[in-house]
C-alpha cells in the first residue's frame, strides 16, 4: 500500500502534464492560445514568434515564448493529423 503511494506520487511529480478541459477539450496552454487569437480578432497570417510574444503579454502565460511558440506548433501539428 505504501509501495503504491510512492510510486503514484512519484509518477505524477516526473510526469507532471495537464488534463483536457471537458467543456472544451483544450489544456490551459491552448486555451490561452485560443483567447489571444480572439481578443486579437485575427483574420490573415501571422509569424508563430509574433503570435507567441503576444501570448505570453496578453494571457499571463508565464512558461515564456519559447513555450508557447512550441504549444502553437503542437496545436498546428494537431490540427494537420
Amino acid at each position: 500500500m505504501i509501495y503504491n503511494m510512492v510510486r503514484a506520487d512519484i509518477f505524477v511529480q516526473y510526469h507532471n502534464f495537464s488534463l483536457n478541459c471537458c467543456m472544451s477539450g483544450f489544456k490551459p496552454g491552448q486555451r490561452k492560445v485560443v483567447f489571444t487569437c480572439l481578443k486579437r480578432n485575427l483574420m490573415k497570417e501571422i509569424k508563430v514568434a509574433q503570435l507567441a510574444g503576444s501570448v505570453a503579454e496578453h494571457s499571463a502565460y508565464h512558461h515564456g515564448e519559447v513555450s508557447a511558440g512550441i504549444e502553437l506548433l503542437v496545436m498546428l501539428l494537431l490540427m494537420l493529423c
